[in-house]
């Protein structure tokens, strides 16, 4: 990633900071590092919205990653950090730091990044969540969400099954 510093490219960014960058997308064919996000929270650190659709790193990305999303959690709102369960790597969890991440309005994610207990456990006002993760998880979790107390603001809840694991036969009593 270059940085510029030409008015004309970035109208809002002076001295290598964009203060008033507020959505980060990178797209599919982007591949994402772990360094480029935390470098991206330094010199835009008011992001709003982050998307990252296809991501693999490796477990030293995988801390400058979490370092990135910990200096937005006081700012974060929307979270997309959807990945594809094809190919080799890594694939950073964020429970460590998902309960700093207190303004979430939006949330978009896997249970291999992100555990159904912390999504449960959550204090941010989540409204839209949508969660991939193996039949077991996706019991696990919606055994929980029929608590009035979990997750109270949620709105929209779409619960996607990893492909290729779905159950063969329903169970029998």
């Amino acid at each position: 990633m270059v940085w510029k510093k030409q008015r004309t490219i970035f109208p809002s960014c002076t001295d290598a900071r964009c203060p008033h960058l507020r959505n980060i997308q990178f797209m599919e064919y982007n591949k994402v590092h772990g360094a480029d996000v935390l470098a991206l929270s330094t010199v835009a650190p008011s992001v709003e919205k982050l998307e990252i659709p296809s991501w693999r790193l490796s477990s030293t990305e995988r801390l400058a990653l979490l370092s990135g999303l910990e200096r937005w959690a006081n700012t974060l709102r929307h979270v997309d950090l959807n990945l594809e369960l094809t190919g080799s790597g890594q694939y950073p969890s964020i429970d460590t730091i998902f309960p700093h991440l207190v303004h979430l309005s939006y949330l978009s994610i896997s249970s291999i990044q992100l555990s159904p207990t912390s999504l449960r456990t959550t204090t941010a006002p989540l409204k839209e969540i949508h969660y991939s993760a193996t039949v077991i998880e996706m019991e696990e979790l919606q055994w929980h969400l029929v608590n009035p107390d979990v997750l109270p603001s949620l709105e929209i809840c779409f619960l996607h099954i990893f492909p290729g694991l779905e159950p063969l036969s329903p169970k029998l009593p």
